[in-house]
């Protein structure tokens, strides 16, 4: 009983990417046909938009319940809230027509990565969800991840099929990951590209892009109390099915519209109104517990060097010269955590509790691989003022400076200075924790600052000094 519980709640692993969906769904899907299917046969009458077409799932009481279990503490329930059509699965590539000599583009396997994939669904969350957060429950998107039972024998995680009341079974795992091994293998079908040609059909002057699209499949995973009456977390699964396509779309000006014809809302408390499920898979010692699998997320800080004691003000760069000292090599980069990728380079913060940045030390401060010196370091800068910052202190072994703006326009701010002292390479420096971030407060951006000053020195008649700063901005959706 207890492997066909775990089975049942584990069935999130096998979303539906080969959905094909009930003789319903087919007619309803036919009646609606939409702008993309009507160009891929008239390639020469490109649309101007991606209009996302969003088809709910039933929710007269609630919405479809494909799976459910219990412990002694919680209950879990796999849900179907529908589906949406007309879902861009590729950032797109652009071309611009001078309206005289013809130009052929399309998408190649190459011009798609995963993280382009991820992208584009987490876009479709902002264009198509209404509720990115209830309550205080976590959000989560876009992310491969798996369902374990934690207990005396150690932890196990399973999969298997499920069947949809208004769709069909399938056995295929769920991630980002797999939705792109789709495309490629589409992709493939089509010798390695989907192309088009433009003006040869009289099209108009501007600009072009073309873009993979697919129906998805929208699921959610809830965790509740064990009445029902409190929701503890909440993922939305975005899934894309294999009627991969393409659509070209029309630009005057390189602006390409996006928007949804309508949008998947969940009445307010309906978890409130859910059966309560009546088989018990766990017990004191165990847990069904999800396990997001958020990996670390790095950028690389690029340095500018600026006029030396100018107070690292980027707006007066120092010589080429001083620039060139810094190349090939970084003090360090930034690692941000719990969070994913979403559209426009900006990120989901999925998991609030391990959400993290941090700063990792990639030289040894105190013998720097600038060239044609015999020693070189981080020293000690008197400097007390950093252009844009509220660092109003000695910099010292340099120092890193941070602004937290929250939807609301409030801001965190603060810094610290000697940030390289006693460090070595490796060393990792906690920059923003959730100690730093400001209670039912929701982010929008976080600015990063970091700078600090070369002694460079070859002999007695030979010394410099170069101040270099680097900056970073991380914006967030949710």
């Amino acid at each position: 009983m207890k492997k066909f519980l775990i089975i049942l709640l584990i069935a999130v692993l096998c979303l539906s990417i080969f959905s094909c969906g009930t003789e319903e769904e087919a007619n309803n899907n036919e009646a609606n046909n939409n702008e993309a299917n009507n160009n891929e046969a008239n390639n020469n009458t490109p649309i101007n938009l991606v209009e996302y077409k969003v088809v709910s799932a039933p929710m007269t009481n609630g919405p479809i319940v494909m799976g459910m279990a219990k412990d002694n503490n919680n209950n879990y329930y796999l849900l179907d809230l529908g589906y949406i059509k007309n879902v861009p699965l590729s950032s797109g590539v652009i071309v611009h027509y001078d309206g005289i000599t013809p130009i052929t583009f399309g998408i190649k396997q190459s011009d798609i990565s995963e993280e382009s994939v991820s992208n584009s669904l987490a876009n479709a969350v902002s264009n198509t969800i209404v509720d990115t957060k209830i309550g205080n429950a976590s959000f989560q998107i876009n992310q491969s991840f798996e369902y374990g039972i934690r207990g005396a024998e150690g932890e196990t995680s399973l999969g298997a099929s499920y069947s949809r009341e208004w769709g069909n079974s399938t056995e295929n795992s769920f991630s980002t990951t797999d939705t792109y091994e789709k495309i490629e293998t589409k992709a493939k079908e089509n010798a390695l590209e989907f192309t088009q040609t433009i003006g040869e059909h009289g099209e108009a002057v501007g600009y072009y892009k073309m873009q993979l699209m697919s129906t998805c499949d929208v699921f959610a995973v809830i965790k509740t109390n064990r009445n029902n009456s409190e929701l503890e977390s909440f993922s939305y699964y975005f899934n894309a099915r294999d009627d991969i396509t393409y659509i070209s779309i029309y630009s005057e000006n390189g602006t390409f519209v996006e928007r949804a014809d309508n949008k998947i809302d969940l009445p307010d408390d309906f978890y409130k109104s859910l059966p309560i499920p009546t088989e018990n898979i766990g017990s004191v010692d165990e847990e069904i517990m999800p396990k997001p699998q958020y990996e670390k997320i790095t950028t690389t800080m690029y340095p500018l060097c600026c006029s030396h004691d100018t107070w690292y003000d980027k707006s007066q760069p120092a010589a080429s010269v001083h620039q060139s000292r810094h190349d090939g090599f970084s003090m360090g980069l930034l690692n941000i955590y719990g969070c994913a990728p979403a559209a426009d380079s900006k990120y989901f913060i999925g998991d609030k509790e391990s959400f993290a940045i941090r700063y990792e030390v990639l030289q040894d401060y105190k013998n720097l691989p600038v060239k044609n010196f015999k020693s070189t370091n981080v020293t000690s800068d008197d400097a007390t003022e950093v252009i844009g910052t509220n660092i109003d202190s000695k910099v010292g072994y340099g120092a890193y400076w941070v602004r937290i703006t929250y939807t609301d326009d409030s801001q965190t701010e603060y810094n610290k200075t000697d940030m390289f002292k006693n460090t070595s390479k490796g060393t990792v420096i906690d920059v923003v924790t959730t100690e730093n971030i400001k209670s039912n407060k929701t982010i929008r951006k976080i600015e990063i600052v970091v700078v600090y000053e070369f002694y460079m020195y070859n002999n007695i008649f030979r010394y410099d000094y170069a101040d270099y700063r680097c900056e970073y901005t991380y914006e967030f959706i949710g």
